[in-house]
């Protein structure tokens, strides 16, 4: 069921229950705003939720399935090894950064290369 067949005219998915998103509200600028907006279903913020929550379990993953074809893409990869790789203390550094901090990443740069030219010769 799309969310336009669930919609209800006056349901809304957000209210403004703080004084500082009122002030965000009323600052808009008034010739940029639509007198209607015809093409958005109007329903409850828990409808709202529940529904791509259902459409997200119905997407395939890696982390939510078995993808036997051997797929370069779909392969195990641990997420241990994802987020050593994206570790800002090596994405952020330049290689001609002058920090002593380089030193270490090269060592470990030299290190597995020579790891790997020795398990595949």
């Amino acid at each position: 069921m799309t969310l336009f067949e669930k919609s209800v005219a006056g349901r809304s998915a957000f209210s403004f229950g703080f004084e500082e998103d009122r002030a965000v509200a009323e600052r808009y600028v008034p010739e940029f705003a639509r007198a209607a907006v015809k093409s958005l279903p109007q329903v409850a913020e828990l409808d709202l939720v529940r529904h791509f929550t259902n459409l997200a379990t119905k997407n395939y993953g890696v982390d939510t399935g078995f993808y036997p074809l051997g797929s370069c893409t779909m392969k195990y990869n641990p997420k241990i090894n994802e987020r050593m790789a994206a570790d800002s203390r090596l994405t952020v550094r330049h290689p001609l950064d002058d920090s002593t901090d380089n030193q270490g990443i090269l060592q470990m740069e030299f290190e597995l290369k020579e790891s790997l030219q020795e398990i595949t010769g």
